[in-house]
Order: structure tokens, then sequence, then C-alpha cells
């Protein structure tokens, strides 16, 4: 691993540990820099911001689910290595969910999984007639669906096991995103 990317990590760990008794709003790079033994001016070397900070973590997450890419076959196994990830990460992802910056949190989540979705949903959509605009249609649906169903289960408390979870959650979808593109061919 670069040494970049342990610094990174060390700086992304203090950050979690700080999240376990600190309100998100009230983590400051100082205090991010203290308790991960660096000068503010090494976080600043590596991280425009705290957001820029959450942005990389959300990154560094969903590159090591998904390095080997989603496919149709797969994606319920990524869905649960996200479900899990989410889950040991309760301390930041609950207190970000409630924190001042959610809405920008949960642009991000909408941002990241609409190119995730997307491609399996070209890959679905292979030797049908849908126009962009339609599988853009399509992707949105689930992203949002998939979207609420998460959040909902975080306020929860993540009290559902996520293979329970991703089960029911690939019951619900199996086939229907292949139904919906059928259904939006040729419009």
């Amino acid at each position: 691993m670069p040494r970049s990317n342990l610094t990174k990590n060390v700086i992304a760990d203090a950050f979690r540990e700080l999240l376990e008794t600190t309100p998100i709003e009230r983590v400051t790079v100082a205090a991010i820099a203290e308790h991960a033994g660096i000068r503010r001016q090494t976080f600043y070397y590596h991280f425009h911001d705290i957001y820029d900070l959450i942005s990389w973590m959300s990154h560094q997450s969903i590159e090591r689910q998904f390095k080997e890419g989603i496919t149709s076959e797969n994606w319920q196994d990524a869905l649960l290595v996200s479900l899990n990830e989410l889950r040991e990460n309760y301390n930041l992802i609950s207190r970000t969910m409630h924190g001042s910056e959610a809405p920008s949190v949960h642009r991000f989540a909408q941002e990241e999984l609409s190119d995730l979705l997307r491609s399996l949903v070209v890959s679905g959509a292979k030797g049908l007639s849908v126009t962009d605009s339609n599988i853009e249609l399509v992707t949105k649906f689930y992203v949002a669906g998939l979207l609420e169903i998460v959040r909902a289960w975080i306020a929860e408390g993540m009290n559902e096991e996520p293979t329970v979870l991703a089960d029911r959650i690939a019951r619900i979808v199996e086939g229907a995103a292949k139904v919906s593109l059928r259904n939006m061919s040729g419009l």
C-alpha cells in the first residue's frame, strides 16, 4: 500500500474513533489531526476538508467491495458486503445521517449507487431496444428504492441481519429490472 494511502487510513481511523464520542458537526480537522498524531497540514495535504475525507472513505469502501465489478450474477453478494460494511461503521453512518451534512452524504450515496446500478441496467438492456433516457429512468427508480430501504434499515438501528435484508431485497428486485426494461423497450 502506498505511503499516501497509509496516512489517509490513519486519518480515516482517527475520524471514525472521534465519531464514537463526538457528534459529526463538532469534529474538526484539528481534532482529527491531533487524534491521528499528525499535523493539520498533513490532513490538508491529503484532503480538502472533512467532506473530502468522507468521500474518500466511501470510495475506498466501494473499491474494496466492487474491485471485480458488479454483474447480474454477483450483485446480491456486493449488496451483502455493503450492508455488512455499513453495520460495521454504524457510528459513522448514523451520525452522518443525522448530522447537518446528511443531504450531502445522501447525494454522494445516490451518485455512487447510480453509477453502479446503471452498469447493471445497461447490461440487462442488452438485446432490447431501450433508449438512454429510459435506462436512466429505470436506474433512478431502483436507486431511490434501494436508498430508502437502506436508510430505513439504518434509522431503525440496523437490527435486521444483513443477510436477511439482502435476501429480501434480492427477492424484490430479481427479474424486476429486466421486466421494467422490457416494458420500456421501444418507447
